[in-house]
């Protein structure tokens, strides 16, 4: 997928890599002056599972655990409603997509989504799997079998204050807006402290922290937003747990 915008001179590209047989996403910014690459940008993250019973992926033994494990095969093809264009009156100016783009990590951080403008459809997928509205998707804590966050809908998994309990957003960053896609490319520092073994949710109880947020990590992670009449109808994230602390390299 590529996304371009002529009034900041910058381009974007999401797409498949193969490097040494190890399958992977890059997520990869440019920045243009006067006809010359000034800037580049990129985040990759490539597939940790052993491959065919003999690759033994990229990740160390001191790497924290994931949330979701990136899975390469989840980006056979692109999500429909990321690529599906914008029919005629959906656009959305670049300030607002801005505005619509940031306000999604802050209502996680708050366990608020009131602020979030969602369409009725809306969809998640992180590292290739399924992340809303995925009936199979399993539960984070055996003694509370009810509380799958993943077959929840948009809205409803920020106000589960599930994100809000274990994690904290130290940065966002858009990289790249596309108004004529209705296209936004964003960076994110979350943070997880991994000083709670357990919390209270909401209209769900005592949840025991996953072992993903039991070791202090930073999530680096790249966002992809489908924005259509001022509204996120798909959010595509591309995460990898990296030690704590951990920045993009670039300032705001």
């Amino acid at each position: 997928m590529y996304l371009a915008n002529e009034v900041s001179g910058q381009a974007g590209f999401r797409g498949a890599t193969i490097e040494t047989d190890v399958p992977g996403m890059l997520t990869l910014r440019l920045k243009v002056d006067d006809g010359l690459v000034s800037e580049i940008e990129a985040i990759s993250v490539r597939q940790e599972k052993p491959l065919n019973g003999n690759l033994i992926g990229t990740q160390t033994m001191m790497a924290p655990p994931w949330m979701t494990d990136f899975d390469f095969n989840g980006f056979a093809q692109p999500e429909p409603v990321l690529v599906k264009p914008l029919a005629p009156g959906e656009s959305t100016t670049a300030d607002k997509m801005a505005g619509v783009a940031n306000s999604y990590l802050y209502g996680l951080q708050t366990g608020n989504s009131s602020s979030v403008p969602f369409t009725g459809d809306c969809s998640i997928r992180v590292n290739g799997t399924q992340a809303s509205d995925n009936p199979a998707a399993q539960a984070i804590d055996p003694k509370q079998p009810d509380f799958r966050p993943h077959t929840l809908g948009c809205a409803a998994q920020i106000d589960s204050g599930l994100f809000a309990a274990v994690s904290q957003l130290r940065r966002q960053r858009i990289l790249l807006i596309d108004s004529e896609k209705g296209l936004v490319l964003m960076v994110a520092e979350i943070d997880h402290p991994a000083d709670k073994l357990q919390f209270e949710l909401p209209n769900v109880g005592a949840i025991a922290a996953p072992p993903a947020f039991r070791i202090p990590n930073t999530y680096l992670t790249t966002i992809l937003y489908k924005i259509r009449q001022g509204r996120i109808a798909g959010i595509e994230q591309i995460e990898r747990p990296a030690f704590y602390g951990i920045s993009s390299g670039w300032p705001k």
